[in-house]
């Protein structure tokens, strides 16, 4: 059954007083759904339609967060991140250029850790034998083209203690291998 409504001419000078001012919209007392006509349910309806317009048009739609990360790029530091889960150095080794450089930065300073794989391989052995139960997680993934930013948070056990610290991560990737990865200070 279709219901139909009609608008008189009070409705019509309701309209035009709620489409030209949206600061000073119709008193709730106005407000009605009622089915037997009314300027209340084109108000309402005029409202809820408002309300989605701003809503779409606010900063915060704007601000929505991008989908999740994904590609090419973002699987090979998923990759190299499963492996560093595993301890496994040599399987690591698959994700990074020969030519590999780690660089921890700090305040203005940028230090070079590495700059082969053969290196930052023995590096890791010896860190996996430093920290037994270390694992980590990759936080906040983002792509820029060549590079992938996330935040790196390790977590391991230290004298029967729970650590944790975190830190931001960017991996520059050239044909599917890290060629550069920079560490920010951890926090």
């Amino acid at each position: 059954m279709r219901q139909q409504f009609r608008v008189g001419e009070n409705e019509k000078k309701e309209w035009e007083s709620f489409s030209v001012s949206l600061v000073n919209p119709l008193p709730k007392s106005k407000i009605s759904a009622s089915p037997q006509g009314g300027g209340g349910f084109v108000a309402l309806l005029s409202l809820f339609c408002a309300c989605l317009f701003f809503a779409a048009c606010s900063p915060d739609a704007e601000r929505a967060g991008p989908p999740p990360a994904s590609g090419d790029n973002v699987e090979v530091v998923n990759g190299l991140m499963a492996a560093f889960n595993d301890h496994d150095a040599d399987k690591m080794r698959e994700f990074w250029a020969p030519d590999v450089t780690w660089i921890e930065l700090s305040g203005e300073q940028a230090s070079t850790v590495t700059t082969s794989a053969e290196q930052l391989h023995d590096e890791l052995v010896a860190y996996f034998e430093a920290y037994p139960s270390v694992s980590s997680s990759l936080e906040h993934i983002s792509v820029n083209g060549h590079f992938v930013t996330a935040i790196e948070r390790p977590v391991w056990e230290e004298g029967g203690e729970r650590m944790s610290q975190s830190s931001v991560v960017v991996y520059e990737i050239i044909d599917g291998k890290v060629k550069r990865f920079w560490y920010y200070p951890p926090q």
